[in-house]
């Protein structure tokens, strides 16, 4: 199949729906019909690079997040056509996998969803990838350290004032109680600072270590989640890391 055949793959809204559309020339759109070497959108991360299918250019309209929420199945004012999201899915993992058979990666991780998007997606990406891919999921795989005391505010390396340490660490705090940690409780912009709030499992090491791997999201806020594991994965042996994401979202 021909990447040059695809121009501007993306979504649009008609009667309060949103449609995945191949000739789109607005809302969230990907150039990966441009761009012969696959790289639509492209940050670096701790170890590796993180690369994002769909990037809207212009983050100033306003139905981008209601869009994204559409597609994730999230409460929104819009509603996402069925038929659309299975093409979004179906797209998105072919260009995912040419990636991932091109950087000859060994282990693929499917980070945490709030929806089930993700899983849906890794239904669509085993199509076009050899059996013998490892596929973890975070319940399986990547867990979040249970070791809620050992997570760290970087509050020196980021120069963070004192009331921000102290809005934190309150909210850590207020986690340690439940006894259950989720990252998206801080806002976007402080999320990098937070660390040690991922493990992996010692049974899980030799797939890891001196190997090729691929950590999937489903949507690019700050990248803190990928960087994390990024930096986790590297202290645990990995040889090599690739970051992938379904969409970039804008963050305040």
């Amino acid at each position: 199949m021909r990447f040059d055949s695809f121009i501007n793959e993306g979504f649009v809204i008609k009667d309060n729906v949103v449609y995945f559309d191949p000739n789109v020339d607005d809302h969230i759109k990907t150039a990966f019909g441009k761009d012969k070497k696959l790289t639509p959108y492209t940050m670096k991360i701790p170890f590796g690079n993180l690369y994002t299918v769909y990037s809207k250019t212009d983050d100033s309209d306003e139905d981008y997040k209601e869009i994204i929420k559409a597609i994730k199945g999230q409460k929104s004012k819009y509603i996402m056509d069925i038929e659309s999201y299975n093409k979004f899915l179906k797209r998105t993992a072919l260009y995912l996998s040419r990636i991932i058979l091109k950087n000859e990666i060994d282990t693929i991780i499917l980070m945490e969803s709030s929806s089930k998007i993700l899983l849906e997606f890794s239904m669509h990406l085993n199509k076009y990838l050899p059996k013998y891919y490892e596929m973890l999921t975070y319940d399986k795989g990547i867990f979040k350290n249970p070791n809620l005391d050992e997570i760290i505010i970087n509050a020196e390396k980021y120069d963070l004032k004192p009331e921000t340490i102290e809005s934190l660490q309150k909210t850590i705090d207020r986690q340690l109680r439940e006894k259950y940690f989720s990252i998206k409780k801080f806002p976007p912009q402080f999320r990098r600072v937070i660390s040690n709030w991922l493990k992996i499992e010692d049974k899980l090491l030799s797939k890891i270590v001196d190997k090729k791997v691929c950590i999937i999201d489903d949507i690019l806020t700050t990248g803190s989640t990928i960087k994390e594991a990024s930096r986790m994965l590297q202290e645990a042996g990995a040889k090599d890391l690739l970051g992938l994401t379904l969409i970039k979202a804008k963050h305040k």
